[in-house]
């Protein structure tokens, strides 16, 4: 097992970081986007990236084991970005929404890949390594909400291409960056073994999956619904609750309880109940309980993730991760349309919705399977 140098960490933390961006660099401007169409349009933009993403997750673990993780990272680096590029030359909502499904199929092909590159890697504590992976991811998120501020110099359509156009130009940096190429296990090496048990892991996750996801996309639509802030100026607010998910995600280095089954169930539903918070006044307070919210998210997604990696085996975390994320992402589909539907018409009901969906599925995680295929 060997170290990456710390230049390549920070790369592959670096990538990690504007992948995220493009995940969430078109809640700014989801109001535009969909114009005069129905409220609940508005549900199909993360409902298509999500389909893509889960289509993609266990192909990501393929690629990488045939072309190695640096390549496949990067692939999927690569086509998310282009995606968010050829956002600035669409005709309509439907063009849009095409493109989320092309970013999503990207996504699946980084995840695992790139944290096999830091778990497998990696030199310190899964936990903290996690912690770190999900660290970067929050900084993109902040990135992207704060983008809106670029939107509204530039316009969401340019906005948008120059971030896509930041991606594709740091994949290729990354490519020359970033020397090691490791092939890991391939994916039926694990999931002949313990696909039941991957199972049931995967779906303890989904509702928190969910919650967290449409909490990003739509906290700037909420704010301005709720809060009557401007999507663009409320995304640059709210950008201080993906902050807070990043100081979650560090703390792990300095405060680590575990991984265990009680701790991780432990964390999920305690991070899950702090949505309900978000129905506080004034605007102030809700901006404050938003990165309260997203600190102990961040601080049990990394816990969660961890107890995958464990659980299955360091050799194994490109599939463990890779299948987590799909049943994660596939188990959560019914949030997001759901979301914008509850957006639409009372979105005062949004924080105990996301609530609610978040906690119920956790319990799932002490379930362990018994037998050979389990």
């Amino acid at each position: 097992m060997a170290d990456l140098s710390r230049e390549a960490t920070a790369v592959v933390l670096i990538d990690r970081a504007v992948y995220s961006m493009q995940w969430f660099v078109l809640a700014p401007a989801t109001i535009a986007i969909v114009g005069t169409s129905p409220g609940w349009v508005s549900g199909l933009l993360p409902l298509a990236f999500i389909i893509g993403a889960a289509l993609s997750q266990l192909i990501g673990a393929e690629v990488a084991s045939s072309l190695g993780a640096r390549n496949a990272f990067l692939l999927g680096l690569s086509i998310v970005s282009l995606a968010d590029l050829l956002v600035a030359f669409s005709r309509g909502v439907i063009d849009v929404i095409a493109l989320r499904l092309l970013a999503g199929l990207g996504a699946g092909l980084f995840f695992s890949p790139a944290g096999y590159m830091l778990v497998y890697l990696g030199g310190i504590g899964t936990s903290a390594i996690m912690g770190l992976y999900n660290a970067a991811f929050e900084l993109g998120g902040a990135m992207a909400l704060a983008w809106g501020l670029v939107d509204g110099l530039v316009g969401w359509r340019s906005g948008t291409a120059i971030a896509g156009a930041i991606g594709l130009a740091l994949a290729l940096a990354s490519l020359v960056l970033i020397n090691g190429n490791p092939r890991p296990s391939r994916p039926r090496d694990l999931l002949n073994l313990k696909w039941r048990e991957v199972l049931i892991a995967g779906l303890a996750g989904a509702g928190a999956f969910g919650a967290s996801y449409a909490f990003g996309s739509y906290l700037p639509t909420y704010a301005a619904k709720v809060f009557r802030a401007s999507p663009y100026g409320s995304g640059a607010l709210t950008a201080l609750s993906f902050i807070g998910g990043a100081v979650g995600g560090l703390s792990l280095l300095f405060l680590d309880l575990g991984s265990g089954q009680l701790v991780t169930v432990a964390s999920l539903v305690a991070s899950s109940l702090t949505y309900a918070a978000l129905m506080v006044r004034p605007y102030g307070l809700f901006v404050v309980m938003s990165i309260v919210d997203s600190f102990l998210v961040n601080w049990a997604f990394s816990v969660y993730y961890a107890h995958v990696v464990v659980r299955f085996g360091r050799e194994f975390s490109t599939t463990s991760l890779a299948a987590m994320n799909m049943v994660n992402m596939v188990g959560s589909l019914w949030v997001y349309p759901l979301s914008g539907i509850i957006i639409a018409r009372d979105p005062v009901l949004f924080p105990a919705f996301l609530a609610a969906s978040s906690a119920a599925p956790s319990f799932l995680l002490l379930i362990r399977p018994r037998g050979a295929n389990g």
